[in-house]
């Protein structure tokens, strides 16, 4: 679909997370699946790793992660070099588009999705082209034609905020 026919409203969409705190007036027993947080509460294990390591939260994150790099490396079956870690999405997000976008570099952006590939690509000043669609795998031969030469392409599979799943087939 032309980005013309996107609603203003999407175009110009401030990047919002969800999450308990960000809608006045949400009970405590609100179920919200906004956000990427389990409504089953903190696992058991991750807060005995937490008393486990308490001595540890005044020390500066490792700089240079290579026993973690590797570990994971190992448990995904690829080489470390092929990883990157980071504090969560966003940030990986927005070193990414630091490193690789630029006013020269076209980002296409499927949307509705989450809304910090948008954002993240605004701040690096790529020229943005968003393809509207509800469903990914309905229109792909389309979206690849879209696909810019030197570009970047965003995918959330799933998708949020539809869910929607690519198959590995339409990824790759």
């Amino acid at each position: 679909m032309d980005v013309d026919l996107v609603p203003s409203i999407l175009k110009h969409a401030q990047a919002l997370h969800g999450g308990r705190y960000s809608v006045n007036g949400t009970s405590s027993s609100t179920i919200d699946f906004s956000s990427n947080i389990t409504p089953l509460g903190t696992p058991t294990s991750v807060v005995k790793a937490i008393k486990k390591n308490i001595g540890g939260i005044t020390d500066y994150p490792d700089a240079n992660p290579s026993a973690l790099l590797s570990d994971l490396g190992r448990y995904v079956g690829l080489p470390a070099d092929n990883l990157v870690v980071g504090n969560g999405a966003v940030e990986i997000i927005y070193n990414f588009c630091h490193a690789f976008l630029s006013p020269k570099t076209c980002a296409l952006i499927p949307i509705p999705t989450f809304s910090e590939y948008e954002t993240a690509s605004r701040l690096y000043n790529a020229r943005i082209s968003l393809f509207c669609t509800m469903n990914l795998s309905d229109s792909i031969d389309e979206f690849l034609g879209k696909i810019p030469d030197k570009g970047c392409v965003f995918l959330c599979n799933p998708n949020n905020p539809t869910g929607r799943l690519l198959s590995k087939a339409d990824v790759l």
